[in-house]
């Protein structure tokens, strides 16, 4: 628990936590080390105080919770449990990795990849909202959920090979401009495409879904178009 004064890692590595990491207005300074939260019962990060860590590691089978926004500047790692960031903001300006842990979020929560340069890898999870920072991704090769808002960024180059990206909100949904490998929808709701979607694979429009392609925009798809459910709107579908 950090409460007043600095707390400075300097090269420490690892810092283990077994318990909660509170930051209730204490000065944290990263240095190059890494926490590992690694008890035996589920962990928060929380306090009333926001976080940047350098590396963060979870390898805690009963999982983590954040209660608060958190960065990490450094190495991301799920080696073991679920890490849900709830309606919170973890901001991730490095590489990250995942063994056996994975990472859940609500619909209102954010997860964002925010690397200064191409390169950054996407780790397959379902989010809430995803940000890209205006650099070239690595999308896994495997199904990310996003229940939210789909903000892509500016970057080209990405690396979409074997992906898919579900939209699978509850409700009404923007399917943003970006180049998409594979792409479902799916749960419920209006799901509205930008100006020029293309999808180099797959497309999927799944029960109760309703496709809206506006006036003005372009909805393409390279591989096989399923509809399960209704496709609709002035727009042009190209398959």
């Amino acid at each position: 628990t950090l409460t007043a004064g600095t707390f400075a890692a300097g090269t420490a590595a690892p810092i283990n936590v077994a318990g909660n990491w509170t930051n209730n207005g204490g000065t944290f300074t990263p240095g190059t080390g890494t926490v590992v939260l690694n008890g035996g019962a589920l962990q928060t990060i929380g306090g009333s105080a926001s976080t940047a860590f350098n590396g963060l590691t979870l390898n805690n089978a009963a999982g983590a919770n954040l209660g608060i926004n958190t960065t990490v500047g450094g190495t991301f790692t799920l080696t073991a449990g679920a890490l849900g960031v709830g309606t919170n903001t973890l901001t991730l300006n490095g590489g990250s990795s995942v063994g056996a842990g994975s990472m859940t979020s609500a619909a209102t929560g954010t997860v964002s990849y925010n690397q200064g340069s191409g390169g950054q890898a996407v780790l397959a999870a379902s989010y809430g909202n995803l940000t890209f920072s205006n650099f070239s991704k690595v999308l896994p090769a495997a199904t990310v959920g996003i229940a939210g808002i789909f903000t892509p960024g500016s970057g080209v180059g990405h690396t979409i090979t074997g992906n898919t990206i579900s939209f699978n909100g509850a409700g009404a949904q923007s399917i943003p401009n970006f180049t998409y490998n594979n792409l479902t929808t799916s749960v419920g709701g209006v799901k509205t495409t930008g100006t020029t979607v293309n999808v180099n694979g797959n497309a999927t429009v799944g029960s109760p879904t309703t496709l809206l392609v506006p006036a003005g925009s372009t909805f393409t798809v390279t591989g096989t178009l399923t509809n399960n459910s209704i496709i609709q709107g002035l727009g042009t579908i190209a398959n």
